[in-house]
């Protein structure tokens, strides 16, 4: 889920509303391990995301968007 807090806009509430309906909800666990993974394999690292999706068990959209809305929002 985004810890980010509200207002968003009706198209961002949808879009997270169709991402985690696809793909499940995170644990704590998981984005703890996002969170290392985008340590272990820092900006610039080649097939960065690749790497952190292989990492979590997750596929690379999945991380992505859970670290764009984490982190880059």
């Amino acid at each position: 889920y985004c810890k980010q807090g509200f207002p968003y806009s009706m198209e961002r509430v949808s879009f997270f509303v169709t991402f985690f309906s696809q793909t499940g909800e995170w644990t704590d666990h998981e984005q703890s391990l996002l969170t290392r993974a985008m340590i272990k394999f820092p900006g610039g690292t080649p097939n960065r995301w690749d790497k952190i999706a292989v990492e979590i068990g997750r596929s690379v959209e999945e991380v992505s968007h859970l670290a764009a809305c984490l982190y880059f929002v």
